[in-house]
């Protein structure tokens, strides 16, 4: 009767599987790790500074992972309010345009949605809204300051 042969012999399995077991440069680390933990243990005033310097070095990530948790619920809150606020913003621009609406010869409600417009970012339709609010009265300062002010910055 003949013997089956081992089908799994080393060479036939991945390198992968044997990297741990073969590799040079990890078996030097490993020993050289080793070395030292062995002389940390002979050295008791070594071993004590070894631990002071985890002990420090493990407060100073703790206190990093506690700053940036706290940074991070400053931003949250941040960003909560200025959605808020934006929300508010587009609401009473809504309110504005449905009187300006009803109401086309009314510069305030051009000149309100102009400078909520111009809260939000959207500079395109603030100066839109502020030019209507001139068109209606080309002495309207506040309007002209506000048209300034956008062109400034768009």
């Amino acid at each position: 009767m003949k013997s089956k042969k081992n089908k799994h012999s080393a060479s036939q399995f991945p390198k992968i599987f044997r990297f741990i077991t073969e590799n040079k440069f990890l078996k030097q680390f490993l020993a050289s790790i080793n070395k030292f933990l062995t002389y940390l243990n002979s050295n008791p005033r070594l071993k004590k500074l070894t631990i002071i310097s985890y002990v420090l070095f493990m407060l100073l990530i703790i206190s990093l992972i506690i700053t940036g948790a706290f940074n991070a619920y400053k931003n949250f809150q941040t960003f909560k309010t200025v959605s808020l606020k934006r929300e508010e913003l587009t609401e009473n621009i809504k309110l504005w345009q449905s009187i300006a609406e009803k109401y086309p010869g009314y510069k305030d409600a051009y000149f309100k949605i102009a400078s909520m417009e111009y809260q939000i970012g959207d500079y395109k339709l603030a100066k839109e809204y502020v030019e209507k609010a001139l068109v209606l009265d080309p002495n309207f300062s506040n309007a002209m300051i506000l048209e300034k002010i956008i062109n400034l910055n768009y």
